[in-house]
């Protein structure tokens, strides 16, 4: 009797505290069902025990820093066209041979299986293979030369060596019709990728080739930095949207820049993209170039995009021999003609 008692009060007890008053009357089984009635509806608050998730960046408030090529004191680049002329008399023999062309054309293989240059390609995106058909697609139409237009370095790959050249192909026209390509070569010299950059077109003479004896100073790049200084030096202002493109256009003219309207806008838009801050743009390659003796080198400028975290670019046309920059334009000098970035 005492045993019984006791199990029915500890029932009880147990129904009195998850139930309030509950019926005294209540068998065992009713009060066990009430019991566990109640405990299937106590819920257990999980987001107690929930880890923080981990700060995230906030893509809208952050800039990212680019890298920047860090340019010599003495440029090399003349000791390295030793090398690029080894490589245009090999590009010019293999490239415009009528029987090696020819074997070319017959088989569907592409040019780093054909000509020795270009073995050593690091892509399966033909470029050149594409160029080549393109030209002797049309009747009486054979490349007659190749040039090289232009070498510098870039940043991708550790400071690549860069060349520009032109196929020059002749037809049954006056004029010649000139395919421009840049090459990156490996630390042996030789050729591994090549882009189009421009989209061909037609003139009356082959691009002019950088030779030693063009306009050269070893001295350029510190030259240039001297005068980039004073462009990057445009004042910084929390009010950069109250300033115009006009205000551009004027101060370029005053540093000695010829296409104002063109490299007004470019610098308008890396002032406003920038948030009012020149300073955080960052050289990533160059290019020496002599067309039409003109001297010029050319310098790829890469500055972040706060709100897309991408990189955009300006080109900046210094001119070697009067020692002064002499256009702005948006983009890189090294965009191929679809995408830009039809690459091999």
């Amino acid at each position: 009797m005492k045993k019984k008692t006791a199990i029915v009060g500890a029932t009880l007890s147990l129904s009195i505290l998850l139930g309030g008053c509950a019926p005294i009357d209540k068998g065992m089984e009713k009060a066990d069902a009430f019991a566990q009635d109640k405990l299937s509806s106590i819920k257990v608050p999980f987001e107690w025990f929930k880890l923080d998730d981990k700060p995230k960046v906030n893509a809208v408030t952050t800039w990212h820093k680019v890298s920047a090529m860090e340019l010599p004191t003495q440029d090399d680049s003349k000791a390295h066209l030793k090398t690029v002329d080894a490589l245009e008399k090999l590009l010019n023999t293999e490239l415009t041979n009528q029987e090696t062309i020819e074997q070319f054309l017959a088989n569907n293989k592409p040019t780093s299986s054909t000509f020795k240059g270009f073995s050593l390609q690091m892509s399966s995106n033909d470029v050149l293979g594409k160029v080549i058909r393109e030209i002797y697609k049309k009747p009486y139409q054979t490349i007659q030369s190749v040039t090289v237009t232009g070498v510098g370095k870039t940043l991708e790959g550790k400071d690549k060596p860069v060349v520009t050249i032109s196929i020059n192909a002749i037809n049954d026209s006056e004029k010649y019709l000139i395919y421009p390509l840049t090459m990156t070569l490996n630390e042996r010299g030789q050729i591994d990728s090549v882009k189009q950059y421009k989209k061909p077109f037609n003139q009356l003479y082959t691009p002019s080739p950088l030779t030693e004896k063009s306009e050269w100073n070893e001295s350029v790049h510190k030259e240039f930095k001297f005068v980039w200084k004073d462009f990057t030096s445009y004042p910084k202002t929390k009010d950069w949207e109250s300033v115009k493109q006009g205000d551009f256009t004027s101060w370029l003219s005053t540093n000695g820049v010829e296409e104002t309207n063109k490299s007004g806008r470019a610098v308008y838009e890396w002032f406003k993209n920038n948030e009012g801050d020149l300073t955080k743009g960052s050289i990533t390659s160059y290019l020496h170039t002599d067309e039409n003796a003109s001297a010029i080198t050319k310098y790829e400028l890469t500055y972040p995009k706060k709100k897309s975290l991408e990189n955009h670019h300006v080109t900046i046309s210094y001119d070697r021999g009067l020692n002064k920059i002499v256009e702005i334009e948006k983009g890189t000098y090294t965009e191929s003609v679809s995408t830009k970035g039809e690459e091999q």
